[in-house]
């Protein structure tokens, strides 16, 4: 699998409107490692190469920040993974923009969350995977990783047979209407950390 991806994301801060104009002397950085990430300086955002499942991967994914404009995170992935049928509905890692600032948030003080993307993709062979927002909310501050916490994805694009944890064949625990749309909501453990997602 070869492709190239071009997001931008405006992810204000919670306490941020997402008009606001932020600008970031980070130069173009290309990251391989997993876990690297770059913050930009002078917003509230962090872009990272996240490889949490590199050890079900053959290939590499490489993700390179490339700039910040207005409210908006410009950045790419160029994923070469081979298609291994045993493992081709493990996530293996992905390319992404993290919010920073204002992490200790109740969600009772939440009033919104203003943002948007796009995206495009170029590809020479089939992709599988997904275009989401994932938010992490547990009973203690500063905790993103135990079994305590849960975290929503909020899948807007998905391609290849991309399954989200708790498919079930297409089992949804809920489904629900949210701005004019449909939504199935489907739950399980992920099993590489014990959270419920």
């Amino acid at each position: 699998m070869s492709f190239s991806l071009l997001k931008q994301l405006a992810l204000a801060a919670l306490a941020t409107s997402v008009t606001a104009q932020f600008q970031s002397n980070v130069p173009a950085t290309t990251m391989c490692g997993n876990d690297n990430k770059v913050i930009l300086q002078g917003t509230p955002w962090l872009v990272a190469n996240s490889l949490y499942g590199a050890r079900d991967m053959q290939g590499s994914s490489c993700t390179t920040y490339q700039k910040v404009q207005g409210s908006r995170v410009f950045f790419s992935a160029n994923t070469h993974i081979a298609n291994v049928e045993s493992t081709n509905n493990v996530c293996k890692g992905y390319a992404n923009v993290g919010l920073i600032q204002n992490l200790g948030t109740t969600i009772s003080s939440i009033a919104s969350v203003p943002a948007n993307y796009q995206w495009t993709r170029t590809n020479n062979s089939p992709f599988k995977g997904n275009v989401c927002f994932d938010f992490i909310i547990a009973p203690t501050k500063g905790d993103g990783s135990s079994s305590a916490a849960q975290e929503l994805m909020l899948w807007l694009e998905w391609e290849g047979g991309q399954l989200p944890i708790g498919w079930n064949n297409d089992k949804p625990v809920a489904t629900v209407e949210l701005f004019d749309t449909t939504w199935k909501i489907y739950e399980g453990v992920n099993t590489g950390n014990g959270m419920t997602v």
